[in-house]
């Protein structure tokens, strides 16, 4: 997720006691669907929300287990939806953020 997040220029900062990753963005209006990640696999979930107030959820993750620490992940294709990125299949390629 973080990752994600730095190669559009969006801030993160981890939130470990609500287990959320926040956003500094102004220009985001999640359309979060509570179905996107199955909570029943087995992994501790992490949320995406924006840094400001009672904020609703962009999308939700997973943590894994890494040997360098705790790892997020989440599905690439609701985060470009999520944030206004450009999408392109054959290779898979992430292209400009056109905006929220």
């Amino acid at each position: 997720m973080v990752d994600l997040l730095q190669r559009y220029d969006l801030s993160p900062q981890w939130d470990a006691n609500q287990r959320r990753v926040l956003i500094a963005a102004n220009d985001v209006a999640p359309t979060y669907r509570d179905d996107a990640v199955q909570a029943t696999v087995g992994w501790p979930l992490v949320e995406m929300a924006l840094q400001s107030g009672q904020t609703p959820v962009i999308l939700t993750g997973i943590l894994r287990p890494s040997p360098d620490g705790d790892r997020a992940w989440c599905r690439v294709l609701e985060f470009a939806e999520e944030f206004g990125i450009s999408v392109s299949f054959e290779p898979l390629l992430l292209g400009e953020r056109r905006g929220g």
